[in-house]
């Protein structure tokens, strides 16, 4: 049977790691907002979601446009 003593230990020992785990995990999560906010100018998650629905649009057309220009080669080229 254990000690009541060692089981409070260890379960301070897991709250104290569990605290230092939340710790590390707002500074990185503090970094990436950072990182966000300057290379993409987005303050919030909903800018950044916008931001990504735009890209994935421009990406898109881009796509078309090359499948379109690869098209017109092959047909003048005889392919």
């Amino acid at each position: 049977m254990t000690n009541p003593i060692q089981e409070l230990t260890k379960i301070k020992e897991h709250v104290d790691k569990a605290k230092q785990q939340k710790t590390n995990l707002e500074g990185q999560l503090e970094q990436i907002h950072k990182r966000i906010k300057e290379e993409f100018g987005c303050n919030t998650a909903a800018e950044a979601q916008k931001y990504v629905t735009e890209l994935e649009a421009q990406s898109s057309a881009l796509e078309s446009e090359i499948n379109e220009g690869v098209a017109t080669l092959k047909e003048e080229l005889g392919w």
